[in-house]
């Protein structure tokens, strides 16, 4: 199951094809009373080396009023920083969350060290950061089509086939958990209103699909002015989401693989 955070309970989704491996957003909660939120305190993470990671150690903590100091690195090829604070002295919101950013120079297994305070207690924490550069993934598939592979028409691009088996390999060491297949469904909310949303399926591994032929639409005419928007992409878009545990940290991660299928054009 993914982590949630501590701080939002409403967040807003944002659409991107991109696929961002450093995206860190809080969640706020307006009660902790009403959800069986918990602490998260890492003790293990996983970064790549020589990969900027803004986010690569994440404090979720239910309750208000933390700080975070004294942050350090046990080695000078690890550089470590606070990269976020956000805590909430609001009656009606609970809850602090922290990112250290890490920078390895080189493969190891290093040690960061941190102290969390409130109300003049200090307690110091220690998280072991694997910096590796292998790879989880030895292959994917849709079809005779390789989605891992950087260059024209690979990773990202325009599917060749409509229909085809999807397959993941994973490298030594690492667990496959979960494939899930997204795809968007529209919502109409009376005559002037359509959105849409992105609906997950968990499928098997090397399981045919057929890729969407449904594009993202967004449609609003307001009955009080007159105001209208109405957006719809030429492109359908299928995603894969596979989620695995790391062989080092024993994290669940999660990669995305997106196809397109052109749908709509002017002739």
């Amino acid at each position: 199951m993914k982590k949630r955070s501590i701080l939002s309970k409403v967040i807003a989704v944002v659409l991107t094809l991109a696929f961002v491996l450093t995206a860190f957003t809080g969640f706020k909660y307006e009660a902790k009373a009403a959800t069986d939120l918990k602490d998260y305190v890492p003790t293990s993470v996983r970064i790549y080396t020589r990969s900027i990671d803004n986010s690569a150690i994440r404090i979720q903590l239910v309750d208000q009023g933390y700080s975070i100091k004294n942050i350090k690195s046990n080695n000078p090829n690890l550089k470590v920083y606070g990269t976020r604070v956000e805590t909430s002295t609001s009656q009606y919101s609970f809850g602090s969350e922290f990112a250290i950013g890490c920078y390895a120079r080189k493969d190891g297994k290093y040690k960061v060290t941190y102290t969390l305070e409130k109300n003049g207690k200090k307690e110091k924490k220690s998280v072991t950061v694997y910096a590796k550069m292998d790879s989880a993934i030895k292959s994917v598939k849709f079809g005779s089509q390789r989605l891992d592979l950087y260059g024209e028409d690979t990773m990202g691009y325009m599917a060749k086939k409509d229909s085809g088996k999807f397959s993941v390999k994973m490298n030594k060491g690492y667990k496959l958990k979960g494939i899930r297949v997204g795809v968007y469904t529209h919502k109409a909310y009376g005559d002037s209103s359509i959105s849409s949303e992105m609906v997950y399926t968990d499928i098997a591994n090397n399981s045919n699909v057929t890729l969407s032929d449904v594009p993202y639409r967004n449609f609003y005419e307001s009955q009080y002015s007159s105001y209208g928007t109405d957006t719809e992409h030429m492109v359908a878009e299928t995603r894969f989401e596979i989620t695995y545990i790391d062989k080092y940290s024993k994290e669940e991660r999660t990669l995305t693989y997106t196809l397109y299928k052109l749908v709509r054009w002017a002739e």
